[in-house]
Formats: structure tokens, sequence, C-alpha cells
């Protein structure tokens, strides 16, 4: 594992550059609708943590489920197409993401999201652009400043 390789453990994800007072962070809530980004109030506390698992054989490659939570899920896309612009859900079976320390970050221990990309559709990182606060894949070579960025804080479940 790199250095800067992320632990396996449950995570609270606050999406970066931040938005409002207390971040916004990744929440979960019904399988196969998109994930999106909310303030870290009690009734959303649940849907926040999320566990993060190296895929054994994979160099930056981990899952990212919804941990203790009465809902299923992980970070997935609809019928686990990776394409631009495709929603990030909360699908029944979890797929592989690349998580990497961002070098252009203007904060410190912040790690970009990306698609396990395929020949079609490579450079994809997961971001929040424009109206809706869903998570979406974008192109990197669409991003004006920082690449989209989350902060992973240490949850216990």
């Amino acid at each position: 594992m790199s250095q800067s390789a992320l632990q396996q453990g449950f995570y609270a994800l606050r999406h970066g550059p931040a938005f409002g007072v207390g971040g916004m962070y990744a929440t979960g809530n019904v399988t196969d609708t998109p994930i999106f980004i909310g303030a870290q109030v009690p009734s959303l506390h649940r849907k926040q943590s999320w566990a993060v698992t190296p895929v054994v054989g994979k160099h930056d490659m981990y899952t990212i489920a919804l941990a203790n939570s009465d809902v299923v899920g992980a970070f997935g896309t609809p019928k686990n197409k990776v394409t631009v612009n495709a929603p990030v859900v909360l699908a029944a079976k979890p797929q592989n993401w690349r998580i990497v320390k961002s070098k252009t970050a203007s904060v410190s221990d912040a790690y970009e999201i990306h698609a396990d990309t395929c020949a079609k559709c490579p450079g994809l990182v997961i971001s929040v652009p424009g109206v809706g606060n869903e998570l979406k894949l974008v192109k990197l070579d669409s991003v004006k400043g920082d690449i989209p960025y989350f902060k992973f804080y240490g949850k216990s479940t």
C-alpha cells in the first residue's frame, strides 16, 4: 500500500471544495437512487457512515458501502455503467473506485474518488456539478480550479 493510501475503516465523507458551514457529506438514502451531499444532522447520521474497504490485489482501489444503516448499498452507477455525467447511486452491488490523495486541494488529507475507468471514459471523478446536490461523474478536463475531493473523517459504527 502506498504511503498516502487510505486505511480501511468507517468514515464520513465531506465533499470539497467546502459548501456551507460545517460542510456537506455523502449521504445514501434509498437503494438505486443518487447519493447526495447533505448537512451532518442527527436525522442523516446513519446514512452518512461509509465502510471503505481496499480491493485485494488492486492498488488504490476500494469499495465504499453504507455502514450501520437499515438501507443496504454502496457507491455505484446505474447498471454498473461508467459514463460522463452518470449519477453515483446507492447500488445493491458495489463498484470499485480509485481513491487517491489530492494534489490540487487547498486543504490537507483530501482524497479524490475516481471511477474505475474504461477505454471510452478515462479521467472521471466524483463531483457535485450544478443543482441538486447529487454526486455525478465528471471529466477531469472539465473541472476548473481544485479537482473535487473528499475529506474522510473516521467514525465509529
